[in-house]
């Protein structure tokens, strides 16, 4: 599987210098050669960067810091269910499969679930501030001065 499209005849040494950058630009290179001993390819990439527990940019990790997070707090039946969807389907991928099927439609789906948890935190712990901090409109400031 290559980074740009699936079907594409790309030579693995070009594919290869692809996911090489994603690691560099996600400072990610170094920690990845660390962990994964093996020559860099999108498989390993991909299960690194989505789930390696101690890379602490890796998705998983940063959802599993939110989940204790957020577990420690009062009302937090809805976020951490939505935190626990994402927990799952990051944990019950099979790359291989996801590297053919098309990674970034889950890319998508992952960014939809992340956006959800955001909405259920704000909802949760921020929608009383939210509201009592609406902009002045120009109206309310004219009647104040």
């Amino acid at each position: 599987m290559n980074l740009i499209q699936p079907n594409d005849d790309i030579p693995d040494a070009f594919d290869n210098t692809l996911w090489m950058s994603v690691l560099r630009s996600l400072s990610a290179y170094q920690m990845y050669r660390q962990h994964v001993h093996d020559r860099v390819n999108g498989e390993d990439v991909i299960d690194f960067l989505l789930r390696d527990l101690n890379f602490p940019r890796s998705t998983l990790h940063c959802i599993g810091e939110l989940s204790q997070r957020t577990g420690k707090l009062p009302r937090n039946d809805l976020p951490l269910r939505s935190i626990s969807h994402v927990q799952r389907l990051l944990t019950e991928i099979d790359i291989p499969a996801l590297m053919k099927n098309g990674i970034h439609e889950f890319i998508d789906e992952v960014q939809i679930d992340l956006a959800e948890i955001h909405n259920q935190v704000a909802r949760t712990w921020f929608a009383a501030q939210v509201e009592s901090l609406e902009p002045v409109t120009q109206s309310q400031t004219q009647t104040t001065a």
